[in-house]
């Protein structure tokens, strides 16, 4: 029952069961049917005063028409007034259409926490994203090196070292370039991490970090200029990370991710529902500004950091209305639980999941237009039975 924030855990599978992905498939899908949207709220309240009145109406026609002819006359005429007075379209039709919709949500893998997300949802007007891992693939590969008074080896093995408690896409890239040299990775220990700036811990009893510019300057590590420099000759569209040791910074490695194969039909498809796109990602400007010019998206910020996604999403918010946000890291927990949808892509992580309202399935960013049409549809379901009963 708990989430691991930062730092390393060790854990031991004892027992599975309920834990496993058909376990929590199905215990979702208990959780949404037992919550009521905004409807069944509706009707709890008018219930709560409309069927007392109902009976005590037709308790009084069944005595008024007693005293007046036979009882069976009497009992009908009680009964007809149950039978006109049954709020049916409104009691049972429209939380029937948003079980309905949570059942063909979970029959294509998308999981819906309650009925109340169906109907956040279908009142969006603008969708924001994060990048790595929500946009592209996520499989980070190592696409340069600047060094600064060290070898290649050394920093490449120096930055796995340290990204070994970290489950983000740039940790795994690191770690897979490291793999691929053969490196014998040295001893890092007190690891934690820092969510949207990096890792901090020890390597050979000397201070070691990686990560971006803004944890370096956060620690107040001396950047030699031949480091600085250099950074102009990234590769385009790449992200950069900072490593350092003993107060200094040691050079830069440099990845590049490529966008999802759907991210910008994605795009597209939500234009065409009217929906504004916005990309809020912790990462550099350029690898940033690349792929929301390949995947089409106009408006985009980054070096935010968790706080300050959590901020530009609001303020977007405040000036466009209710907004949902979709993304997969540990940095988009907070994000993702402060928009009036989260979603989750299938490969996010654990924060990530019980931070959002959706999950879609692993590599399904597709299913995301479809899961809106269906909450509109789900809505007009229910407000045309609303005004039903109303008339």
């Amino acid at each position: 029952g708990s989430v691991n924030g930062v730092g390393e855990l060790l854990i031991r599978t004892t027992q599975a069961g309920a834990a496993t992905r058909w376990g929590q498939i199905g215990q979702l899908v208990r959780d949404a049917l037992s919550r009521k949207g905004l409807a069944g709220l509706f009707v709890d309240r008018v219930a709560a005063v409309f069927v007392p009145a109902v009976l005590i109406l037709a308790a009084g026609t069944m005595l008024f028409w007693g005293g007046r002819g036979p009882l069976d006359q009497a009992l009908m005429a009680g009964l007809a007034v149950l039978v006109v007075a049954c709020p049916c379209a409104l009691g049972l039709a429209a939380p029937l259409a948003t079980a309905i919709g949570l059942g063909q949500a979970a029959h294509r893998g998308v999981l819906i926490r309650s009925g109340g997300v169906f109907e956040r949802l279908a009142r969006i007007q603008g969708v924001a994203f994060d990048k790595t891992g929500t946009l592209t693939t996520g499989e980070m590969r190592l696409q340069g090196i600047i060094k600064h008074a060290v070898a290649e080896d050394e920093l490449l093995g120096a930055a796995a070292a340290l990204a070994r408690c970290s489950d983000h896409p740039v940790a795994r890239g690191i770690a897979t370039a490291a793999g691929a040299r053969g490196l014998a990775l040295p001893d890092a220990r007190d690891l934690a991490l820092r969510p949207g700036e990096g890792v901090v811990g020890e390597i050979g009893g000397v201070s070691a970090a990686m990560g971006s510019a803004a944890l370096m300057k956060s620690l107040r590590w001396f950047d030699p200029a031949g480091v600085t420099a250099e950074s102009s000759a990234a590769p385009k569209g790449c992200s950069s990370v900072y490593v350092g040791w003993g107060g200094t910074i040691h050079g830069q490695l440099f990845l590049s991710d490529n966008p999802a194969a759907e991210a910008r039909s994605v795009v597209a498809a939500l234009g065409q529902l009217g929906l504004e796109t916005r990309l809020l990602s912790g990462d550099t400007s350029d690898a940033v500004a690349w792929i929301a010019g390949v995947v089409g998206i106009d408006h985009w910020q980054e070096s935010l950091s968790p706080t300050d996604k959590v901020d530009a999403l609001q303020r977007w918010a405040g000036r466009q209305g209710s907004i949902a946000m979709v993304g997969d890291g540990m940095n988009d927990g907070p994000v993702l639980a402060a928009a009036a949808v989260g979603i989750a892509v299938g490969t996010a992580t654990d924060l990530a999941r019980e931070s959002a309202d959706i999950v879609l399935p692993e590599h399904a960013l597709a299913r995301l237009p479809w899961t809106i049409e269906l909450a509109r549809r789900v809505r007009k379901k229910e407000r045309k039975k609303t005004e039903n009963f109303a008339l």
